[in-house]
Parts: structure tokens; C-alpha cells; sequence
């Protein structure tokens, strides 16, 4: 048994979420050791035919009580950003001490660049040339079925090019690319929010 979760973690729970995994957080002591290979953030984590994306919780003891405002505030976050940096980073504890401590002995176990789908992720529709155009402009294209996808984040790389910018409301995006860049092929990625990231390239 590990902190108060009310989990034996020795008796192996069988978590049969294969391909919807979960994210944890526990009010919990001793649930995050990072010195023992039979933590609950550990086993969950490192389950193989489901479990958790990623755990919060203590590697020693917690402040339980003044850390359910934090937990609160965690998922709140979480929400409007779609990250775990963010929301695992934030502190909103009434006095100085419980600050520390819990800055000090709570763990993530996870990506905290990891996005975070608040919904089924949809698939956007891209369009673009295939081939750099001869005034070296590339535009980009981006739609959520029929309808343009304003303020969809466009990114386009390669040989030591980088921009990145957002579409406008007609759902488009021009890019310049300089005339000489080291590479004959550029990467072209969408991201937009409770969307599938788009990968796509562009020959130079």
C-alpha cells in the first residue's frame, strides 16, 4: 500500500485501458519515489497495456488538505493550456513553507510538453504545393472540414530555415523562403488546438 490511495501496489492492478490512457494526480504520500522500482506512478506509468500519460504526486510525505487547492487549480490549467508544464508548474498555496515543500518533493512523472486533448482530437485538412514555387513562396492552407481554421499554428523548416506563424481567417498562411537554404526538402507541420498535429513536406 503506498501513501493513502488505497492501492497495493504489489498486487499488479490490472488497468485494461490499452490506448486511452489517463493522467494521475495524487493527494497522496510516497505514491512518486523515484527510489524504488514499486511506486504507483512508476507501475502506472510504465504499464504496457494501459495506465497513465503521466502522474503527479509525492516522492515523500504531502501536504494533504492545503494541496487539494492545488489539485484544483492543476486541472483548471491543464484545460486552458492543453500542456502539463504549465499546470504543473503553478503554486497557489496560502503560506510560504507549504510552497516549498511541495515544490521540493512533488514529481511529475511524464512529458511536460506533452499537448493535452481536452476532446476526440479531429483531423484538419492542409493543403500545399508540393514543390517550392519559382518566387520561393509557399502557402499553406488549412481547413476543420469544410470551414477555413483561423489561428491554426503553421511551422515550416529545413537547411537552417524557420518560420512559424498563423493562419488568417480565410484559414491561409504565405510563407517567404529565402532563395539560398542548405536542404532540398522542407518540413511543413499544423498544430491547432484538439487537433492531430499535420507533418508534410515540401520539395525545394
Amino acid at each position: 500500500m503506498e501513501g493513502c490511495c488505497g492501492l497495493n501496489v504489489k498486487a499488479q492492478p490490472a488497468l485494461t485501458n490499452k490506448g486511452q490512457p489517463f493522467i494521475a494526480f495524487a493527494d497522496s504520500c510516497h505514491t512518486a519515489r523515484p527510489d524504488t522500482t514499486t511506486s504507483l506512478g512508476k507501475t502506472v506509468v510504465l504499464t504496457p497495456d494501459g495506465g497513465a500519460a503521466a502522474y503527479l504526486g509525492y516522492t515523500r510525505w504531502g501536504v494533504i488538505g492545503i494541496d487539494a487547492v492545488y489539485q484544483q487549480s492543476f486541472w483548471c490549467v491543464l484545460r486552458s493550456t492543453g500542456r502539463l508544464g504549465p499546470a504543473t508548474s503553478i503554486r497557489v498555496f496560502p503560506d510560504e513553507i507549504s510552497s516549498i515543500w511541495v515544490t521540493c518533493s512533488q514529481m511529475l512523472l511524464g512529458d511536460p510538453a506533452m499537448r493535452v486533448w481536452r476532446r476526440v482530437p479531429m483531423t484538419i485538412r492542409v493543403r500545399h504545393d508540393a514543390r517550392l514555387r519559382r518566387d520561393r513562396s509557399l502557402r499553406v492552407v488549412v481547413a476543420a472540414g469544410v470551414q477555413p481554421l483561423a489561428a491554426a499554428r503553421v511551422t515550416v523548416r529545413g537547411g537552417g530555415f524557420f518560420d512559424s506563424r498563423k493562419t488568417s481567417s480565410d484559414g491561409s498562411v504565405v510563407f517567404a523562403v529565402p532563395p539560398r537554404i542548405d536542404t532540398n526538402l522542407l518540413e511543413v507541420t499544423v498544430d491547432s488546438p484538439d487537433a492531430r498535429r499535420y507533418r508534410g513536406v515540401v520539395h525545394v
